[in-house]
């Protein structure tokens, strides 16, 4: 029984170590991610192979390889030292009039991470800091319960005003969906659904590159949504072995 508990601490060891380095710095290996591609909440159980299973939350920590043209981006849970990088981000005029909630100070930005780690705990929203050379620099996010069946969820980003037009969010936005409709099991999906306002072309050409295909356009509902919108649809049918079916429609 010892030597099976020791295993289990030093995997355990194993994981919060590489976990705290991926925080830490820009990750070098993709290999390094594979051990935090599952996720856990409280109450649910994170395999670690070998027969050996940890119960408590784990969270995913992904990781998007650099470009000819730009660096390597890590996707992580968002922490309480981001705060100050949260509030300068929402000052962007643009943001706040596409975003639903607009954090103005600090503590507004410490809530707003307290109900993120919620979203991982229970199982229903994951949510990750986009981080380019250590600094956050936008937000993505899939969210459950939309679908009474649980086949579907929403998914959603933002970028920074200073980084925005070089391709962050769809890069960010295609890893997210593979591991989504793939290699994550708490939230089983079959389709992931992206909402943006008619007029915010940025945003439908993210979706399009990220084949999300137009849906619909939905009808206006102010005060929350005072424009028409589209609904763009990513299904797993798509994915065939981790990789994409060239020219699928749906």
């Amino acid at each position: 029984m010892s030597n099976r508990c020791d295993t289990l601490n030093e995997r355990h060891g194993e994981l919060s170590e590489i976990y705290d380095d991926l925080i830490a710095s820009d990750i070098e290996e993709e290999g390094a991610v594979s051990l935090l591609q599952q996720s856990a909440p409280v109450g649910r159980t994170f395999d670690l192979g070998s027969g050996i299973r940890l119960r408590g939350p784990m969270k995913t920590v992904m990781y998007v390889e650099p470009t000819a043209s730009a660096p390597a981006l890590c996707l992580r849970p968002w922490r309480a030292e981001d705060t100050a990088a949260l509030v300068t981000a929402h000052r962007d005029p643009l943001m706040r009039r596409w975003l639903i909630t607009s954090l103005v100070s600090e503590a507004d930005a410490r809530r707003w991470i307290d109900d993120q780690r919620s979203g991982w705990d229970d199982g229903v929203r994951f949510s990750f800091a986009i981080v380019e050379r250590d600094r956050p620099v936008g937000h993505i996010a899939v969210k459950g319960g939309v679908d009474p069946a649980g086949a579907s969820a929403e998914v959603g980003y933002w970028t920074s005003a200073e980084t925005r037009g070089r391709g962050i969010a769809s890069r960010a936005l295609e890893r997210v969906s593979r591991w989504a409709l793939g290699s994550q099991h708490v939230m089983p999906l079959a389709r992931l659904d992206l909402f943006h306002a008619v007029d915010n072309h940025a945003s439908c050409r993210v979706a399009e590159k990220c084949r999300y295909v137009l849906s619909s356009v939905l009808p206006a509902q102010p005060p929350v949504f005072p424009s028409e919108g589209h609904l763009h649809v990513r299904m797993k049918s798509m994915h065939v072995g981790g990789d994409m079916i060239p020219g699928q429609d749906f």
